[in-house]
């Protein structure tokens, strides 16, 4: 049998315990998880009062672990289990990793974690949160602890069959890179999320951060920079050009070239052999 790759390591761990196990960067994103939800806690994540809770929580305790380089298992404000793992290879921080959601038995039982939800929001679906529990993986306090520990060497496996590499890339350069890849292709948000493994919210922030302009507005300059690019050193028909530049037809282009440049694709090309044409009449 092969050693497991990083996903399937992810689908043990949930299979022995009934806890996702999710890999973050060091810049806390999420790279990959199980991919299993977490119904509980989406159905928690339907008040924005406690999802705001939820996302202090964790970045709480993810900047916890990045300053002392310890796990830090803990109790959510919603009375779950969760854990935050750094992946150490020596000194050097190579990610995160996170463990949850489960329940003890010290949680109080269902009745109590139902307390603990309506505490937070009175816009909680009780009733669905009370179908949905069903979903939280249960153990004692000594089945988290070895869980818990179980995570560690998954962590050190993780390091020593380099999984998990060292971070050289930021965000806005993986965005760059994906969009120049898939320029011939529908690029949306959406797709790039899942590509990425983050928020929509994520991606936007951080490019509009980086580069100072949206995702979409340099998926324009992209598919213009190459447009002209084979408009200029190829004998495509425009239709070709449209194709390979990821427009939806060759009217769309059309416009889309003349309202940037002034003039349609055709007219553009031509007076761009007229300068070639010019140039070396000169030169002869």
């Amino acid at each position: 049998m092969e050693n497991p790759n990083l996903k399937e390591l992810l689908q043990i761990f949930y299979m022995l315990s009934g806890m996702d196990m999710a890999v973050f960067n060091t810049d806390f994103r999420c790279l990959m998880n199980v991919t299993y939800d977490a119904p509980y806690c989406s159905a928690i994540h339907r008040s924005k009062v406690c999802l705001d809770r939820c996302r202090r929580s964790d970045s709480e305790a993810f900047h916890r672990v990045a300053e002392t380089g310890k796990p830090y298992f803990y109790t959510c404000p919603f009375g779950l289990f969760e854990g935050i793992l750094p992946i150490l290879d020596g000194e050097r921080c190579l990610g995160y990793l996170f463990i949850g959601p489960g329940m003890t038995e010290e949680a109080g039982g269902e009745e109590r974690m139902l307390q603990i939800a309506k505490s937070h929001s009175e816009e909680l679906d009780l009733e669905l949160l009370e179908r949905r529990m069903v979903f939280v993986a249960r153990g004692d306090r000594n089945s988290m602890e070895s869980y818990a520990k179980l995570a560690t060497i998954f962590a050190e496996y993780i390091v020593s069959h380099h999984l998990v590499l060292p971070q050289t890339r930021s965000l806005g350069q993986q965005i760059k890179e994906y969009i120049r890849t898939n320029l011939g292709e529908k690029i949306t948000l959406s797709k790039l999320s899942k590509a990425l493994h983050c928020s929509t919210v994520t991606l936007t922030e951080s490019f509009r951060r980086e580069y100072g302009i949206t995702i979409m507005e340099y998926v324009g300059q992209e598919r213009l920079r190459l447009a002209k690019e084979l408009l200029r050193d190829g004998d495509y028909s425009i239709r070709e050009v449209a194709e390979q530049c990821g427009f939806p037809d060759s009217e769309y282009f059309s416009r889309f070239f003349k309202a940037r440049l002034g003039l349609s694709p055709s007219r553009w090309r031509n007076q761009q052999n007229s300068h070639i044409s010019s140039s070396s009449s000169i030169q002869s």
